[in-house]
């Protein structure tokens, strides 16, 4: 709006102010579905089983197949981890009977690319929910913050999102601006005086 630029400090507490509903409602089922390929052979499934659980936890739900051949049944399957060889794909992690320190590794950097993946596609999902086309706009020329934030929530009212918008967002702002660096903030409400939670940018 003002042609500024936005500082890697700026961009961060953007990231904090617009994730942190993301952040404190996480979807009941976070955990990393995991395949276990591994033959039936003097229990190794079940030693290999058992550690992997007690050194990732919640962090994996984890399955056991004993026939390479069985995979393709599995289909809600985010990560695939094989002591015998199967063709390669983007799920596949080979490991080692023993699981060693390297194994170890390359799991814990399998999970963290998933898990980054979803947190990815959970934002996009979160900002469509609460942002749409006719909530961004652009190339307005303000003179003060009351003449946004007048603009803002008089659009907002009009779509029904609530009423007594700019009260409330002048008061929040008294209690505590939430002013940025170069000129950008994030205004918003702390009464329950909004039909409907969104993200408008301008």
């Amino acid at each position: 709006l003002w042609k500024v630029s936005i500082s890697r400090d700026d961009m961060a507490d953007f990231a904090i102010v617009i994730s942190q509903y993301i952040r404190t409602h996480k979807t009941k089922n976070s955990s990393v579905n995991c395949l276990l390929v591994c033959p039936d052979c003097y229990d190794q499934h079940i030693f290999l089983k058992n550690k992997l659980q007690s050194h990732y936890g919640e962090r994996i739900i984890l399955d056991v197949c004993n026939d390479k051949d069985e995979v393709p049944k599995y289909q809600k399957i985010d990560m695939i981890l094989s002591t015998i060889h199967i063709p390669r794909n983007n799920r596949l992690v080979q490991i080692s009977p023993s699981l060693t320190d390297k194994d170890y590794s390359a799991i814990r950097s399998k999970i963290e690319q998933i898990e980054n993946k979803r947190r990815i596609k959970n934002f996009y999902m979160y900002l469509k929910c609460y942002s749409s086309a006719e909530l961004f706009e652009r190339n307005h020329d303000f003179s003060s913050r009351e003449e946004v934030l007048t603009y803002i929530t008089n659009r907002l009212e009009a779509k029904k999102y609530g009423s007594d918008l700019l009260e409330d967002i002048l008061l929040r702002e008294k209690s505590d601006s939430t002013c940025f660096h170069n000129m950008i903030a994030v205004p918003h409400i702390s009464k329950k005086t909004v039909n409907h939670n969104c993200i408008y940018i301008i």
